[in-house]
């Protein structure tokens, strides 16, 4: 994060970043690894449309491609074709700008960890990227703040865990949040394209973004002031031939203006422990003057329209990341003529 002068009395926040289905779109394949929806893909798709495909696993790809260029986008103008990666790239531009608003907004006191699988060390190079694309909507140089620990997540649960572990670091009874101080925690996350249907993490029954807050809560000391928020970029439709179509939507501006209303709320002062002056007095001026969400923000960002590219020489089909989320920089040539599926970038 850019270097900053701040305040004592403002609250830190800690925004966890997920890569694939946050700043890029990413389609579930019930057989194999994501669909990485991007315009090489999409072009593909196009060119396949009225051909029937030997299989119908790969005949439902190329649906689902379809499906999602043609689907409008909620809240917003165009629709999930102006979302595509361009050539060459795994990260959306306009959805890079709206995680670097995201980030201003957290303030001067925010802290950006990446949390997607992109933090192994053989995806090194693509976060050099990803944080260059971040920096040019930035008046800084971006880098990110921490990692959470390494680990072999494999599901929604295992992520979830994971961010739980960082948080119990911060908020634990070792934790520097330990002892009340107003800590925000925001995480822009898709879980693998896992919709909340009631999945276990311990003991708990995620069936709700309320449900995976109050996990994260429960990893904290009572003496903690943690408020956490959960923006879940997951979206499935089904289409009218009863093709379930379930995607890694992007950062839309639907999920951008949930994050911003968080970010833009008053701290709510801890209960087990009475207010200090300072903090009386942080809390009557952000009563008074709340910072009201900043749609203007939301508005400025301007999706361009897909770039033409060229269309395919080999048919391949670009894939983010394999079902267990593990990337590997091999090529996987599959049975059917047309179909590569390219295996190095994760979940």
């Amino acid at each position: 994060m850019c270097p900053s002068q701040h305040s004592d009395l403002a609250a830190e926040t800690f925004i966890f970043v997920d890569v694939d289905g946050v700043l890029n779109v990413g389609i579930r394949d019930q057989e194999d690894a994501p669909l990485l929806f991007n315009q090489a893909n999409r072009e593909f798709a196009l060119s396949q449309q009225g051909k029937r495909q030997p299989r119908q696993h790969d005949e439902n790809c190329v649906q689902r491609l379809l499906l999602v260029a043609q689907q409008g986008l909620p809240s917003e103008e165009g629709s999930y074709s102006d979302l595509a990666c361009p050539a060459g790239s795994h990260i959306c531009e306009a959805l890079a700008k709206r995680l670097a608003q995201v980030i201003v907004a957290g303030g001067e006191r925010c802290t950006v960890v990446l949390s997607s699988n992109w933090r192994k060390p053989q995806h090194a190079s693509r976060v050099r990227k990803l944080e260059a694309e971040v920096s040019k909507h930035l008046d800084c140089t971006f880098t990110f703040d921490a990692r959470t620990a390494p680990a072999n997540e494999r599901n929604a649960s295992d992520r979830l865990r994971c961010i739980g572990d960082y948080v119990e670091s911060l908020c634990g009874p070792n934790g520097r949040f330990h002892d009340g101080r107003p800590l925000r925690c925001l995480l822009l996350e898709d879980f693998f394209i896992t919709p909340l249907n009631g999945w276990a993490c311990g003991n708990a029954r995620i069936d709700s973004t309320a449900a995976a807050e109050a996990y994260l809560k429960s990893r904290a000391s009572a003496s903690a002031n943690i408020q956490a928020k959960l923006v879940h970029t997951y979206h499935e439709w089904e289409s009218p031939t009863g093709l379930r179509v379930q995607i890694g939507a992007g950062l839309t501006h639907t999920f951008a203006k949930q994050a911003f209303e968080f970010l833009a709320a008053p701290i709510i002062a801890a209960k087990s422990a009475p207010l200090s002056f300072a903090g009386k007095m942080q809390q009557q001026i952000q009563s008074t003057m709340a910072v009201p969400v900043q749609t203007s923000i939301l508005e400025e960002v301007k999706v361009p329209a897909a770039r033409p590219s060229m269309r395919l020489t080999a048919n391949h089909m670009d894939k983010v990341g394999n079902p267990a989320g593990v990337g590997t920089l091999a090529l996987v040539t599959s049975a059917l003529p047309w179909l590569a599926v390219y295996l190095p970038c994760a979940v």
